[in-house]
């Protein structure tokens, strides 16, 4: 009889840690089953994302960059910001030999001073950094404070170069001012200051085609797809300095 009874509770036993075993099973099949609303990383994700449509500052990732257009020939604005390549490093410098960026331009020689519009002789420039490929200089100065009154155009100017002496008029091929002459038009503002701009567009072509004596616009359409970089430099001329 003792046998039997031992035998039994040991059969309640095995019974009762099966059931046991059986009840830790579904308890953790129920808390391992995947819940749709879970949030991973506390980042939910819809399900219609896709990397491609990811935006970064705006833009899409994989689209064109901002810094990355040349100029056209409806807006040179459009060209690579002054004084970079495509990679946005700072590297093309232009410089006057009288007068630093956004000072003051000498009445003499390079204004009207003393006589009436045009006259004046073309200030000595020099330039660094041209980007690999270049293969001409082209020259703009406009008067930013009389809508961009067009001063001096100067094209054709060798990869070699790196300067323009003062009053030079050989080194290049001259286009026509605002009034459609072939020359230099000093600075004559006729009240106030005004500031000049000296832009020098590095270019991949040579603009051999392109005749002498080309009005500023002319020049703009034929270099529109050539301008790797552009440097720019600013000056004023006061009419009480006159």
């Amino acid at each position: 009889m003792v046998a039997t009874a031992d035998l039994c509770r040991r059969d309640v036993c095995r019974v009762a840690l099966l059931a046991s075993i059986l009840a830790l099973c579904s308890c953790s099949s129920d808390n391992t089953t995947p819940r749709a609303d879970v949030q991973i990383d506390d980042m939910a994700v819809p399900d219609s994302a896709a990397p491609d449509a990811m935006v970064r500052d705006g833009a899409a990732a994989d689209g064109p960059r901002s810094d990355a257009g040349l100029a056209d020939s409806v807006a040179l604005d459009a060209s690579p910001a002054d004084g970079t390549v495509a990679d946005g490093a700072v590297t093309f410098v232009l410089q006057a030999k009288a007068f630093v960026d956004g000072g003051k331009i000498p009445a003499t020689p390079f204004t009207c001073k003393g006589s009436s519009y045009p006259a004046g002789s073309s200030p000595a420039l020099s330039w660094s950094g041209a980007p690999i490929g270049t293969q001409s200089f082209a020259l703009i100065m406009d008067d930013l404070t009389a809508s961009n009154w067009t001063h001096w155009v100067y094209y054709r100017i060798p990869a070699s170069a790196s300067a323009l002496p003062a009053g030079d008029n050989t080194s290049g091929t001259l286009g026509k001012e605002q009034q459609g002459q072939t020359r230099y038009a000093g600075p004559c503002p006729p009240s106030g200051v005004h500031t000049y701009r000296f832009r020098l567009f590095a270019l991949s072509g040579t603009l051999s085609k392109l005749a002498a004596g080309a009005t500023r616009a002319q020049l703009e359409t034929a270099m529109a797809q050539q301008i790797l970089a552009v440097a720019t430099l600013t000056g004023t001329v006061a009419k009480a300095d006159l």
